[in-house]
């Protein structure tokens, strides 16, 4: 490095410790140890029971804990006229350390800041007044290991010419050590810079001539390097910035802590916003608002008043930062709804709201783009498709294309270092953060790993530390006030809303060539959060459709009965409840223990609430009691069922589309039996299928009898469990590795028996061990149903196993098709690429299906997410069981279904989505005062393919909202029949429900007729 590069740091150092003066004594500290829901306990009375001295510069803390420090600073004659800072040290020097200790500072009785690592220093006045006193209330909170938190309190003086002079030189120096020794913007500056120091009195230092010549070398900087090298107008590129800070919702924490942690960090948000009066900053997700309004009302007007000031975006669309692979299609309906409606009410923003902001999301589905269209949503927002394992997204900029043809302008946020020499890089990572600095480096990186510079030359970025950190800090305001003007070789910085930049971009894209990307974003990366914590995705997809279930019934109720009220209240807070827990963390089975004690707690609640308002509805439309029995269907098509009545399974036909069947209490199902079973050979003959099992208890040949054709791939076997070591190199739970293939193993049959033979169906219990854990499969074939059913007990005690379910189908195909939100995906099966290769493990919802032409196997599921397809080898992921951060992640007692269903013709023809549908929401049986023989339908659809997601009341309680959508991909016309619901008139809206107008539509007799297209959401007002 040249001579003068070390001048001009040495020069930089000196001038750094002169940011601080004088150290001033504290007065004594006391401490009290306490509990959540105790932070008033900060400003009590210290003479109360509980408080202790504590000393100054020892250690506390310890696992979840919380401690309330409170001292006095008094104001001496020595301090007079001096800017007196209060300063607090924890020792903690890794930024990315989430158990970093962190603080809300109470001065005199109010809430001033937050402090954590990044953020230490605390102005408490600008000139001191001798007699004044300080009264400090530190409320901490730790979640270390021991009680190794080192705690330290300084009361200090600060020359605030130091810091305008160390700023204003160490950001241009900054500039010069990434630019290359030959740039001559480099070479311009370092000689300002220079000169800079041979103009500052450094003889003795401190001194009152030291801290002259500073004033006096500053004024000459400003001139000579930011007056005369510095220009906006010449900028090569701008980089649009906004402060922000990302908030896990529930990580390594629990939900309780992320309350402070939205306080803490909102906190040091307004009071950095009190210091630079240019600062703007952005947060999405209203839950984080909503735990600030209920814990801490005075912070939350003062955040209401920088929204109206415009100084505080209000953007990001959705309650809070979801999951986007396993969250259902209706519940990111839901997300987006109650965001706007939140943000809305509280700041007035929501229907102004366009941006989807998800930076730290494992990957999305391509239903989305549709969802935000017809939700108003124009912009989609994410840094994490740049964390890809293997290959680099082509654009940063494209519009991105969803199943149905929607499509949305998307940007990848490009933060990273900035590389002086790239093309000497091996193997270049392209991961990019939503964690920015701000500093010269990322502020030049950002623009260097941008994809698209030849259709813009603006960029975005955001920028302050996350998860409790308290978002942008003084370094990178004051880094940010200098990039503005324009710093040689560095693109112009300009402070800008998440919004306007995407008008912006909007418009310089105009008549321009814009890429465009079709289907979805898969995420090269996190493939095991399909998977992790598998008993709390089988809670949320029960809650989806119990949700949807206890309105639709809630409508129907209102119906019958006028007087029945629609629990609007309570299914609000169960959807809110439902919406917190599809979280990006908590979903994919990516946080702590206790979040997951706590979600079970939660579900247990909710699932006890709906079934309360579902028995109400219920009782209301067929009686509380009587002899018969009302068989309830809820979806969208007419139904079979086989249901458990108290005499044993009977099969009951044509159930109506949204109705009920009622009948005979005492209908005893028939006696003989429609299955044979050779126990020797292993060979059972049912209705549909001739099936052998091997000496493992796996299926080797499951012979279609209607097709006249073999399943099973010759020499396999249907339904073998895999467990595969899964030890990926990070991210344990997040993450499965190409190579967890390498070790597979099997599990050992235990038992193997005929357990039911009746005359609707036959039953074959299976048990099997791995290690020390039980695994319990009782595989159901059916009289009247194609379907095969494995439900299935596991009794897991494994830790870092993934567990897999292999049907390997007698199939031609190089794709498979996969059940999404709102529609489903083609996939292919082969490796041909590296972008295939990476997608070795994939997420679907309720099916997987490969097929030729004319024939197919489909695997469906009640609460699995997780699989890979090879050639026609489908692998159903059962369980991960990692050990970071949960090491005891899918311990314990599961119970799901999946099934195999053969299938002549395709997945259209077969009824495969039916089928799924009618795994996933099975009918409710109620007794009922009606006579045997009533029925009645409420809605149903007249096309196979479209099917009802929503029945509720609008949200501004005028009529009844109805939601559909095409499932084929083809375009028809479709007749919805709401005629059992007493309608009059039927109008059009979005997602919103906001009308468009009933133009399209025709609507007679109490029937809708509409075209709709290939996968397309259509919402209805009813009244």
């Amino acid at each position: 490095m040249e001579p003068i590069i070390n001048k001009c740091k040495g020069y930089l150092r000196t001038i750094e410790e002169q940011i601080y003066g004088d150290d001033y004594p504290a007065d004594r500290i006391l401490c009290k140890k306490i509990g959540y829901n105790q932070r008033n306990t900060v400003l009590e009375d210290t003479s109360n029971p509980g408080w202790e001295p504590f000393e100054n510069g020892s250690r506390f803390g310890g696992r979840d804990t919380h401690v309330c420090f409170r001292t006095v600073f008094h104001v001496s004659e020595e301090c007079e006229g001096r800017e007196i800072h209060f300063l607090l040290r924890t020792g903690v020097t890794d930024m990315w350390n989430s158990d970093n200790p962190q603080f809300l500072i109470y001065v005199n009785g109010e809430i001033k800041c937050g402090m954590d690592m990044n953020h230490y220093d605390l102005c408490l006045t600008k000139s001191a007044v001798p007699g004044e006193n300080f009264d400090i209330g530190i409320y901490a909170y730790s979640n270390s290991i021991n009680i190794s938190d080192y705690f330290k309190i300084i009361f200090r003086s600060k020359n605030p010419d130091v810091v305008k002079l160390y700023y204003d030189y160490k950001i241009p120096l900054d500039a010069c050590l990434e630019l290359r020794p030959d740039d001559t913007r480099r070479i311009a500056m370092l000689k300002v810079l220079d000169e800079a120091v041979n103009r500052t009195y450094l003889v003795k230092v401190p001194g009152e001539e030291f801290f002259d010549s500073v004033r006096k070398v500053d004024e000459w900087l400003c001139d000579e390097l930011y007056g005369k090298l510095c220009s906006t107008e010449n900028s090569f590129a701008t980089v649009h910035s906004i402060g922000h800070t990302h908030i896990d919702v529930a990580w390594k924490w629990p939900v309780r802590q992320t309350r402070e942690k939205a306080l803490r960090s909102f906190s040091t948000v307004l009071r950095n916003m009190e210091e630079y009066p240019g600062y703007r900053f952005m947060s999405s997700q209203p839950q984080l608002y909503k735990f600030v309004k209920e814990d801490a009302p005075e912070v939350y007007d003062r955040i209401k008043k920088r929204v109206n000031e415009g100084r505080w975006e209000t953007e990001g669309a959705m309650w809070l930062e979801a999951d986007c692979n396993l969250t259902s299609g209706e519940s990111l309906v839901r997300q987006i709804l109650k965001g706007k409606e939140f943000f809305n009410s509280e700041f007035g923003t929501g229907d102004k709201n366009k941006v989807l902001w998800l930076p730290d999301v494992f990957g999305y589905s391509a239903a989305l783009p549709q969802i935000l269209k017809k939700s108003g949503v124009d912009y989609f927002m994410t840094t994490k498709i740049g964390w890809n394992e293997f290959n680099k997204m082509p654009h940063d900029v494209m519009n991105w294309r969803g199943i149905d043809g929607s499509e949305v302008l998307t940007y990848f946020i490009t933060t990273t270092e900035y590389k002086t020499y790239p093309e000497l890089t091996v193997n270049p990572r392209h991961e990019t953060t939503y964690n920015g600095r701000h500093s010269v480096s990322q502020i030049m990186g950002t623009w260097q790993r941008f994809s698209d510079k030849e259709l813009t030359d603006e960029v975005l970025t955001c920028y302050g530390h996350g998860d409790g950190g308290g978002g942008p800090t003084a370094e990178m305001l004051e880094t940010d006030m200098r990039t503005a003007k324009g710093l040689p070789g560095v693109p112009v910085t300009k402070q800008t809303f998440s919004k306007e930049f995407f008008e912006l971009l909007s418009k310089k894209l105009e008549g321009k060539k814009v890429p465009r990307w079709s289907g979805e974003l898969y995420l090269e990366y996190h493939r095991g959060t399909y998977t992790s914590m598998a008993k709390n995705k089988k809670f949320n997809r029960r809650m989806e459709f119990l949700n949807t279930q206890a309105e639709a019934l809630s409508v129907l109720a209102c119906v019958q009965d006028e007087n029945f009220a629609y629990p609007a209240t309570a299914l609000n807070e169960i959807w809110e409840t439902t919406l917190l827990n599809q979280f990006h963390d908590i979903l994919p089975g990516s946080s702590i223990k206790e979040v997951y004690e706590v979600t079970e707690k939660e579900y247990l609640e909710l699932i006890e609430r709906d079934s309360r308002l579902i028995d109400a509805a219920t009782d209301r439309i067929t009686g509380e009691a009587g002899s018969n029995l009302a068989v309830y269907n809820t979806l969208s098509f007419a139904r079979d069922a086989l249901v458990e009545t108290p005499n044993g399974p009977l099969y009951v036909e044509n159930i109506p589309a949204m109705g009920y069947l009622v009948i005979d209490g005492g209908l005893c199902p028939p006696a003989e039996p429609s299955f044979t079973f050779d126990d020797q050979e292993r060979v059972l003959q049912t209705p549909f299928y001739q099936v052998s099992f091997d000496k493992e208890g796996n299926i080797d040949s499951l012979f279609d009898k209607q097709a006249g054709r073999e399943t099973v791939k010759p020499g396999e076997a249907f339904n073998k469990l895999i467990a595969f070591e899964d030890r990926p190199w990070e991210y344990d739970c997040w993450n499965i590795d190409t190579f967890y293939e390498d070790k597979p193993m099997d599990t050992i049959l235990t038992g193997f028996k005929a357990e039911e033979n009746t005359h609707e169906r036959f039953t074959i219990l299976v048990t099997r061990t791995f290690e020390n854990s039980e695994i319990t499969q009782r595989i159901s074939f059916y009289k009247n149903s194609r379907r095969i059913d494995f439900k299935t007990h596991i009794d897991w005690k494994e830790q870092q196993i993934l567990l897999k379910a292999a049907f390997p189908v007698d199939v031609v195909t190089d794709k498979c098709t996969c059940d999404i939100q709102f529609g489903n995906v083609e996939r292919p099966t082969h490796r041909n690429t590296s972008w295939d290769e990476a997608r070795f493990e994939i997420c679907s919802h309720k099916w997987v299906d490969v097929a030729e032409n004319g024939y197919g196997v489909a695997i469906l599921n009640d609460c699995k997410y997780g699989s890979d397809v090879k050639e026609s080898t489908i692998r159903l992921t059962l369980l991960k069981s990692g050990i970071f951060p949960n090491p005891d992640a899918d311990k314990g007692e599961h119970e799901f279904v999946y099934s195999i269903y053969p299938h002549i013709g395709d997945f259209r023809e077969s009824g495969v989505e039916d089928e799924a549908f009618k795994l996933n929401v099975p009918v409710i049986l109620k007794s009922a005062w009606l006579e045997a023989g009533s029925s009645r339908s409420f809605v149903s659809v007249s096309e196979p393919g479209v099917y009802l997601d929503a029945l509720k009341e609008a949200e501004d309680k005028r009529g009844i909202i109805l939601r559909v959508h095409e499932a084929f991909g083809s375009r028809r016309t479709v007749r919805i029949d709401v005629s059992g619901l007493d309608i009059k008139k039927a109008d059009l809206c979005d997602l919103m429900e906001r009308e468009l107008g009933s133009e399209i539509l025709k609507f007679s007799e109490g029937v809708i007729t509409v075209t709709i297209k290939p996968y397309e959401i259509l919402t209805f007002r009813l009244r």
